[in-house]
């Protein structure tokens, strides 16, 4: 019964490296059986990898949200700035 209920959460396709590997399941399975929790060392690598490329993932997306932001106001200054060029003085 209890691998029944992991096995809808632990599909193969889910698998990644640092997000959700055998020791996720491993722990997810020791809860489970009622054990508590593995060591937090056993999946301390994967942990510290994970929150590094999280952080990056999010840097990425901030950056470009920035890049569009700058793009669309460089844009606009140009139209402005043409605008008054050919309106002239």
């Amino acid at each position: 019964a209890i691998l029944q209920r992991l096995q809808k959460e632990w599909m193969g396709q889910d698998y990644d490296l640092l997000h959700k590997n055998c020791c996720y399941f491993s722990n997810a399975l020791a809860e489970e059986l009622g054990v508590g929790e593995i060591p937090a060392w056993v999946n301390r690598f994967a942990r510290g990898g994970a929150r590094v490329t999280d952080d990056i993932n999010a840097s990425v997306r901030v950056l470009h949200l920035l890049s569009d932001e700058v793009k669309h106001g460089l844009e606009h200054g140009l139209r402005h700035y043409s605008r008054e060029q050919n309106d002239g003085p």
